[in-house]
């Protein structure tokens, strides 16, 4: 059998590209198309290459090799944590993407239409598969993860044997993360947490001045940097011991930080608290 290098690249080069795309979605990470385009000719050039490979043990690292070297490119992770779940996200996108392009292409090829004649349209032919495939999955999810998140329910914070319940919007645009845990944030007016919150916050200030809180306390206080409209400023971050969703088809418990804002941001006398749309 004859292996034309510049289609092999060509095909590699569009599943890659398509499991990139489709692992970013899945994850919900922003990466631009210029280094999208660099990791998956990286791992189209990786993989045109272990075609010499004549052991399959070779033939396996350097997969591997190449989905950590890929991930590595397109994508920032904040914690070897994330960066592995986004290697294992990618690698089975096309472990799966691949697959199953090979059985359709597998299937197709037995019956009336000839894919093996001319090697420029059955390149193309791969190429097309892919894109339906990876649409299709595209589309699948996007339905999916609509029926599954709620837009709004109640959030129930426990610390120290005392509880609050406050109602929650999802925000896709809440990206506050916790530096050192890289725990998402649950941003939650001051005025509605004092029930719970072990100490006294009297304003911007006071986060600063480590005097004011308990040394038992240091362990669960974060000081979180954030951008706003306003400038750059520090909110306070606060894990308690609990912390769980409640909708109306679903109460699961989150990890996840409570940051304390000084806004009012609601006009409820409840308060109200921002999840952000990853964790509901």
């Amino acid at each position: 059998m004859i292996i034309y290098a510049d289609i092999l690249f060509l095909v590699n080069l569009s599943l890659n590209w398509f499991s990139l795309i489709l692992t970013s979605k899945m994850m919900k990470l922003k990466s631009g198309t210029p280094k999208l385009l660099l990791s998956a000719s990286i791992g189209a050039l990786i993989g045109t290459f272990t075609v010499f490979f004549k052991n399959n043990l070779a033939i396996a690292l350097s997969e591997i090799a190449s989905t950590f070297l890929m991930c590595t490119v397109a994508f920032k992770a904040y914690s070897t944590r994330e960066y592995v779940k986004i290697c294992a996200c990618l690698f089975a996108s096309g472990a799966t993407l691949g697959t199953s392009l090979t059985l359709v292409y597998s299937f197709l090829g037995r019956s009336d239409i000839n894919l093996y004649s001319h090697s420029d349209a059955s390149s193309a032919v791969f190429i097309l598969l892919s894109f339906a495939l990876t649409a299709s999955a595209l589309i699948f999810k996007r339905l999916l993860s609509s029926g599954k998140k709620a837009n709004c329910g109640k959030v129930l914070i426990e610390y120290n044997k005392k509880s609050i319940t406050i109602p929650f919007f999802s925000d896709s645009g809440n990206f506050l993360r916790d530096p050192i845990s890289y725990k998402p944030a649950i941003i939650v007016e001051k005025n509605c947490i004092s029930e719970v919150f072990p100490f006294s916050i009297d304003g911007e200030s006071s986060l600063l001045n480590s005097n004011n809180i308990p040394k038992t306390l240091h362990k669960r206080i974060r000081l979180l940097p954030t951008k706003t409209i306003s400038g750059d400023l520090l909110m306070l971050g606060f894990i308690p011991d609990k912390i769980t969703l409640i909708t109306e088809n679903s109460k699961k418990d989150v990890d996840a930080i409570i940051a304390v804002s000084n806004s009012d941001f609601s006009r409820s006398e409840k308060g109200m608290a921002i999840v952000p749309s990853v964790i509901t």
